[in-house]
């Protein structure tokens, strides 16, 4: 990039170049302000709109990570100055969580990582963060102007428009669905595997155990004879102790891991 002579930047090489969209500024702006108010919570929302997946499987582990960073680390960073490095450290607690930030967003932080750093190499005082406040500042002026919310509500009220004219529509489909009897349920289970397993255990237990009563039933008949079979009585009665003792032990080893 060059200065030129009516003190402009001039850039000679733009790279890779990606596109963010109005909601998407407004996401960011959110985070910033989150940031500021430190409001874990509400900076956990505006980050998640920024990912590809959208929602962590535990959203209060990520808010408690993020009320963290910004306890403890976020003021000592962006109190430098370094709004890049701010970022790239929650991107980091993102991916903590399995999360991804979006590829627009991510070249966001490359560019921002670049210009921080050739600003740096000209000015080494110079504070990322007193340049980003009248943007924000600004975004949420632009936020609470009457123009900017009378847009907003004709979006939203052209939105319910759209889907109050979808609704009939795919009411009659399922309907003419459920008439012919062609209306499927798909069901997503999870940790279904474990209770089959112990069903199967408890099965195979009742099993064993009803084995062994008959064995202790059959045996005690067999034993009251004076009969040569008598001794089988007694081979039973071993089989079952046998039997009992390691149906005993399994009960005992399962419940202690």
């Amino acid at each position: 990039m060059f200065i030129t002579w009516d003190n402009q930047i001039a850039f000679l090489d733009l790279g890779m170049a990606g596109h963010l969209e109005r909601a998407d500024v407004d996401a960011i702006a959110d985070f910033f302000i989150a940031m500021y108010q430190e409001d874990s919570i509400e900076c956990a929302h505006a980050i998640l709109t920024l990912t590809t997946k959208g929602e962590p499987d535990d959203r209060q582990a990520l808010e408690h990570a993020l009320a963290e960073f910004i306890a403890f680390e976020a003021q000592t960073i962006l109190g430098g100055g370094q709004v890049a490095k701010g970022i790239e450290r929650a991107t980091q607690i993102l991916h903590r969580f399995n999360l991804e930030l979006a590829p627009r967003f991510s070249l966001l932080l490359k560019a921002l990582a670049t210009i921080e750093f050739v600003a740096r190499e000209l000015d080494p005082k110079m504070d990322m963060v007193t340049i980003f406040k009248p943007y924000v500042t600004k975004l949420i002026a632009t936020r609470y102007q009457p123009t900017h919310m009378m847009k907003e509500a004709k979006q939203n009220a052209t939105a319910l428009m759209r889907l109050s004219r979808q609704i009939p529509g795919d009411l009659s489909y399922l309907l003419h669905q459920l008439r012919r009897g062609k209306l499927q349920f798909q069901i997503h289970h999870e940790h279904l595997e474990n209770l089959a397993a112990t069903i199967d255990r408890a099965s195979s237990r009742n099993t064993a155990g009803m084995i062994i009563g008959a064995l202790i039933v059959g045996s005690s008949l067999l034993i009251t004879t004076d009969s040569a079979i008598r001794n089988l009585g007694i081979a039973g009665f071993i089989v079952a102790g046998v039997f009992g003792l390691g149906l005993v032990s399994a009960i005992l080893w399962s419940r202690k891991f």
